[in-house]
């Protein structure tokens, strides 16, 4: 069994997701796009790494439920207050960590945050403090990097596709019509946030949800052997004197 499969079976698997639960997952997209607005529209700088902290936790939360099978609501999205200060807390020390190693060059800061890939997922199924989510998660990712690495740039490609099909628009129909700038920017802005919060949104947080549960399992797995090669190994009896 390997710890992780690759891209190519995490984005086959996690399309045949979507393509079973996309009702529930677009309409959580709906609402955390809403949230990400409001946080927007909100003059401080605070506010919107609030919402961020508080909408990846509910969201690697309902997608393990999904993934695994379970009754996910849509108003799992939503997480507990300590849930919510154990991810807040979580994501402040993976930020100040990562812009720490990019101003002194320590460790390139891009594996720090493939180091804590797994931290939102990792307190969204255990009553585990922020410190202890941070070990376990560069525990989980060790040997996978570049596979999480993969992940990271499929999305950040979908991030780009969003954001050209929105100002793709704009262009055709400023041909046909003028328009000001409020209104440019407005299409774009819509016709970018729809497909990323109702498509590209929740297929990147299936495969990094897929690419937690194929680890956990496999750690399950190995832990088992373990336990039944203790078991089946002969005890030594100590030799008489």
């Amino acid at each position: 069994m390997k710890k992780y499969n690759g891209l190519c079976s995490t984005i086959k698997k996690s399309f045949m997701d979507y393509k079973q639960f996309g009702d529930k997952l677009i309409l959580s997209g709906i609402l955390e796009g809403v949230i990400v607005l409001l946080a927007i529209l909100v003059p401080s700088i605070a506010f919107p790494i609030v919402a961020y902290s508080f909408l990846c936790v509910g969201q690697a939360g309902f997608c393990l439920a999904i993934l695994s099978e379970k009754k996910a609501d849509v108003k799992n999205v939503f997480c507990n207050y300590k849930t919510f200060l154990n991810a807040f807390t979580a994501k402040i020390l993976v930020v100040a960590t990562a812009m720490l190693c990019l101003f002194l060059f320590i460790i390139p800061a891009i594996i720090v945050l493939l180091n804590y890939s797994f931290v939102s997922h990792i307190i969204a199924t255990n009553n585990f403090t922020p410190f202890q989510a941070l070990a376990e998660s560069r525990k989980m990712t060790k040997g996978i990097r570049l596979g999480l690495l993969a992940i990271w740039i499929f999305g950040l490609f979908s991030v780009a596709v969003c954001g050209a099909l929105g100002f793709g628009i704009v262009a055709i129909v400023s041909t046909f019509s003028v328009l000001t700038l409020f209104w440019k920017l407005f299409i774009a802005i819509m016709f970018s946030l729809v497909p990323f919060f109702t498509f590209a949104f929740p297929i990147f947080n299936l495969m990094i949800s897929n690419a937690f549960l194929q680890v956990k399992n496999y750690d399950i797995q190995n832990s088992k052997k373990k336990i039944n090669k203790n078991i089946s190994q002969p005890k030594t009896s100590a030799p008489l004197i």
